[in-house]
């Protein structure tokens, strides 16, 4: 459980920032909203396109980021990629609220940031949802069987 905020005695809590090249962060947060069901609105995305204007985006971002620190005590951001156009312009800000990035987006990673923001502080739901894109990382052949528990909730 995320410890209370030492001001007023409640959790602080998380917003949500997606950051990509082109329309990818917006497809996750869709997928996100068919298997969470949720309408998410402490979420906020910010798609950057091949012909981007660096100024407008950071404009754009900075809009994004003053809407959810006016309904959030702290943001976790999350981006495709490390050291790309989205991330350089991401770790340039400027912000009033505490802002955790983390690089690497995978679906996996967005649902746990989605389902685990109210149980655990910033460090630790970004510390968690790095573990969880990291494992749902993997190869195995096409033909393989699946796992009995794959198969079990398919009967």
């Amino acid at each position: 459980m995320a410890p209370p905020n030492k001001k007023n005695g409640r959790r602080p809590k998380i917003g949500m920032l997606v950051i990509s090249h082109g329309d990818l962060g917006e497809h996750f947060i869709e997928a996100a909203r068919i298997i969470c069901q949720e309408t998410l609105d402490d979420l906020e995305s910010l798609s950057i396109q091949a012909s981007y204007e660096r100024d407008k985006v950071r404009e754009q971002l900075a809009r994004s980021m003053e809407r959810l620190e006016a309904k959030t005590d702290e943001i976790i951001a999350l981006c495709d990629t490390y050291g790309s156009t989205p991330s350089r312009i991401l770790c340039a800000g400027n912000y009033k609220a505490r802002v955790k990035c983390v690089f690497g987006l995978n679906l996996p990673m967005l649902l746990d940031c989605i389902n685990l923001r109210g149980e655990l502080d910033l460090d630790g739901l970004a510390e968690q949802i790095c573990q969880a894109g990291a494992e749902a990382i993997f190869a195995r052949e096409a033909d393989d069987d699946v796992t009995p528990d794959l198969k079990a909730s398919e009967a």
